[in-house]
């Protein structure tokens, strides 16, 4: 007992040594600052953290991503998207000339079925994960002109890894489209890692889809980013 207790006190510190940088926001309306600190921020036990830093905005999951790197995010009535990049990212509009899709970057996007996002919902969930193919005829029923997403079925570059019935975890190869490029990230000669969950109960789902691409000298860092946000977005609500 003892020697656990001392095993969780010495994880507990490791923990609080990881660097937290928040990321301004911008969106439908005002601009929202940088939050201070974490919400809820619980790494997971285990996961190697050297090197890394947690990144969070105003709303939404944080993800760990290099330390150093520059982040912003962007909220809408679909849900929002984090994105963090080796370069600076104080405005949106103005990040791309200096970090550009084709970049180093890493990108979290949450959509949720109350609203508009639905849509990235049922075609996330019709493409990859068969247990949904009810709820997406039901999205696709109730708007006209959208595609047959579980007929497509799942990007044909990319390379999957059923981890659960609502969790996959993905590779884009380089210059190729799919999953990776699907939340803004260009397709280069970077392959792209990374994860999509789906949670929450019918009707009322959430999608949450990571995208990882770094540079050579940083991907052993994927694994452990991976497996933070399979860990946050399995305990997050998010709105």
């Amino acid at each position: 007992m003892r020697l656990l207790l001392f095993a969780l006190i010495i994880a507990s510190s490791l923990f609080c040594q990881v660097p937290f940088v928040g990321c301004k926001m911008d969106g439908q309306s005002d601009p929202w600052e940088a939050p201070k600190a974490p919400r809820n921020m619980q790494l997971l036990a285990g996961n190697r953290t050297d090197g890394l830093a947690y990144y969070q905005a105003a709303v939404g999951i944080g993800v760990l991503a290099p330390l150093g790197w520059g982040c912003h995010g962007i909220y809408g009535s679909s849900g929002h998207i984090l994105f963090v990049a080796p370069k600076p990212m104080d405005k949106w509009l103005a990040a791309f000339p200096r970090a550009k899709p084709t970049d180093p970057m890493i990108a979290v996007l949450f959509a949720t079925s109350e609203t508009s996002g639905r849509f990235q919902v049922a075609e996330i969930a019709g493409r990859i994960f068969r247990g949904y193919r009810r709820y997406v005829e039901g999205v696709r029923e109730g708007f006209e002109g959208f595609p047959d997403w579980s007929a497509e079925g799942p990007f044909p570059a990319d390379h999957l890894s059923r981890k659960s019935k609502t969790a996959v975890e993905y590779q884009t190869p380089a210059n190729a489209e799919g999953l990776g490029t699907y939340v803004g990230l260009g397709k280069s000669e970077i392959p792209i890692r990374g994860a999509a969950v789906i949670a929450g109960k019918r009707p009322h789902l959430d999608l949450f889809l990571l995208a990882v691409k770094l540079p050579a000298n940083l991907k052993t860092l994927g694994a452990a980013v991976i497996r933070q946000f399979e860990s946050d977005a399995a305990r997050c609500p998010c709105y």
